[in-house]
This record gives C-alpha cells, sequence and structure tokens, in this order.
C-alpha cells in the first residue's frame, strides 16, 4: 500500500469529519445547508440528495466542504446568519469538536491495538561503525542491563555515568533474548561529531501492550487532554527553552501529509498501529485548535463576533464583518500558499511519531 495515498486517506476524513460536525449541527438547528461535498469543485456527480442539501463527489479528492445558507446574511430565511447567537455558536463549535471526538477515537483504536509499554530497561537502537561498542560486539536490539554493578532503569542514567567514566574502562551486562554476557570497553572523551562516548544509540526498551476497551477510553481521554494542553502551550515552551523554535512552524495539508506518510511507514516497519493512529489523533487536535484561534474566516474569528456581539448586546454590521471575514481568508490563502511552497521546498524530515 502506498503510505502517501494512505496519509491523504486520513487527513480527507479528518477535514470530512470537521466539514461533517457543523454539517450535522447546523441541520439540527434548523439551518438550511445547500450542499455537502467530498473533495473540492469542480463537481463530478450529484451522490444523492436530503431535503433542500446536495451530497456531491468532486474533482479535488482532498477533503471535503459544507456549504451553509446566509452564512454572513441574516436576511436570508433560514440561513446561518439570521439564527440566535446559541445557534451561531453551536454551529461554528462542532467542526472543531468533531475533529476532538476522532482524535480520541483514534487513540482508543490505537491503544486496544497495542501501545509501547515501558519495561525500564536500556536499549540499543543503533551502533556507530568503529566505535568502542562496535568492536567489543554490541548490537541493535542489545539490553544493557548495568555498567560495573550500577543497573539503570532510563537511558540518561546510563549516559550520565558513561559521562563520569570517559577513559576508563567499564564493564557492561549484557542481555540478547535469552543470553546474557559482559563486555568491557571505554568511553572516548572525544567521540566523532553526532556520535557518543560508546558510539550507541540508546532508549527505553518498550513491550507491545493491548489495552482493554475500558482501559483505551481512559488511556485515550487522558492522552487527548495532555495532547491539547501540549498543543495550546507550545510558544510558552518555545520561550522557556523547553521545545526548539522549529516547533513553531506552521503546516499545511502537503507537510501533513508528508508527515503522515513518513509515520504510516514508521508503523509499518515496526508492526503495530500505535505510532500512526496516534500521530493522526494529535493532527486531529491542532487541527481543531488551529480552526478555533480568532482570526477573521476561521470558525473561531466568526466566533468572536457572536461573542462581541453576545456582550455588546448589538449586531455588528452584516457587511462589514463579511467584508472583515473576506480580508482574513484571502489573508489566510495567502499564507497556505507560503507555507505550502516551504513543505515543498523544506520537507519536515525525520518526523518523531512519539510526539506527544
Amino acid at each position: 500500500m502506498s503510505w502517501l495515498l494512505l496519509a491523504i486517506l486520513f487527513l480527507s476524513l479528518s477535514v470530512i469529519a470537521h466539514e461533517f460536525g457543523h454539517f450535522i449541527l447546523a441541520k439540527r438547528n434548523g439551518v438550511k445547508v445547500e450542499e455537502f461535498g467530498i473533495g473540492f469543485p469542480p463537481r463530478l456527480l450529484v451522490l444523492t440528495r436530503w431535503g433542500e442539501t446536495i451530497f456531491s463527489l468532486n474533482s479535488i479528492p482532498f477533503g471535503g466542504f459544507v456549504k451553509v445558507a446566509g452564512e454572513d446574511d441574516p436576511s436570508v430565511e433560514g440561513g446561518l446568519a439570521s439564527k440566535p447567537k446559541k445557534v451561531r455558536a453551536k454551529v461554528l463549535l462542532a467542526g472543531a469538536g468533531m475533529n476532538l471526538v476522532l482524535a480520541f477515537l483514534f487513540l482508543t483504536g490505537a491503544y486496544m491495538s497495542g501501545y509501547p509499554y515501558p519495561t525500564f530497561q536500556v536499549k540499543v537502537f543503533g551502533v556507530a561503525p568503529g566505535s568502542p561498542a562496535e568492536a567489543v560486539g554490541i548490537k541493535p536490539g542489545d539490553i544493557i542491563l548495568s555498567a560495573d554493578g550500577v543497573n539503570f532503569r532510563e537511558p540518561e542514567e546510563l549516559s550520565s555515568f558513561t559521562d563520569k567514566h570517559l577513559g576508563q574502562e567499564i564493564s557492561l551486562v549484557i542481555k540478547r533474548g535469552e543470553e546474557t554476557f559482559t563486555v568491557r570497553l571505554t568511553p572516548r572523551p572525544s567521540p566523532p561529531p553526532g556520535e557518543g562516548p560508546m558510539g550507541v544509540k540508546i532508549g527505553m526498551a518498550y513491550v507491545k501492550k493491548k489495552a482493554s476497551l475500558p482501559e483505551a477510553i481512559l488511556l485515550g481521554a487522558a492522552h487527548l487532554l495532555y495532547a491539547f494542553v501540549l498543543i495550546l502551550t507550545v510558544p510558552v515552551q518555545v520561550i522557556a527553552g523547553l521545545l526548539p523554535f522549529s516547533a513553531l512552524r506552521p503546516i499545511g495539508p502537503v507537510g501533513a501529509v508528508q508527515m503522515m506518510s513518513e509515520v504510516a511507514e514508521q508503523s509499518s516497519v515496526m508492526g503495530w498501529w500505535y505510532p500512526f493512529l496516534s500521530f493522526v489523533a494529535l493532527l486531529n487536535a491542532a487541527l481543531a485548535v488551529s480552526n478555533l484561534l480568532p482570526i477573521p474566516g476561521l470558525d473561531g474569528g466568526r466566533l468572536l463576533f457572536v461573542v462581541f456581539e453576545a456582550i455588546k448586546k448589538r449586531r455588528l454590521d452584516p457587511r462589514r464583518e463579511a467584508w472583515v471575514h473576506m480580508v482574513g481568508i484571502v489573508f489566510l490563502l495567502a499564507l497556505m500558499l507560503i507555507i505550502t511552497f516551504f513543505d515543498i521546498i523544506a520537507p519536515i524530515q525525520n518526523v518523531d511519531w512519539n510526539i506527544f
């Protein structure tokens, strides 16, 4: 299977789910919906009709859209702008809400399919050519149990130990499958760039653990809450130096597909779905947050006008509001072109699926 096609499919599903959230809340509250489209125009065919709503299949197979009547014109009978504040707010929030529901479902499925459970053992993931580790026969997949009688539960503990014994011979107890043996090596005081004193890439060893449905629901909910908070606090963490400045780089559809296809391939190599499903969940949470930003043209920008109306007890001139949103949409389209340009010429490499 092409990982690129799988990524496009899941990203499209996320966008369609967002639009379906708007659609179903609009329908439930008596708002006229003219069209619900899969893909983007030009239209290929009309799939079916539900009342006044056309369900269409379109030429550009990427995401979808919902066309609501009277979005900015309160004079349109049954249109969104003609409805009370509460109804408009619910319809505007429904898209992001559906993305959060989808993220929760993906996370629940991810935990049920099998998730990485820490063994609190240090695993070797790579060995540098010509390094002390290679010289004594250490291989990827080995477990480093101890050094000079000191046991390790975290990779950082082993790194700290070797940093304190540079140039000194140490004894490592290695576990390989059912076999346990001892090797002796000397951590280098001045290793080549990109390599550590022993020349090994280490990390926590994990086993695959499957959660029951009740466990998966609890784990998925906690995971989603953590991801949501993480996304909201990224700027603060960058300012505090906890995250690199590159964490603020926005990505568009092209970048999202690139990242998802890379993580899908990693999932295939690992033989489990958790990395891919959890990453798709993260993107859905990010989609929910980004759409609620108070920027004209986005759901959050429109919601801001509803809040303004509720506070001031009066409505801004609909023509002015429509003009503000039009300017916002032009700005967002220009920004999307710039983001897509950088996604193409400088794609994000080495995506860490365990990003949250």
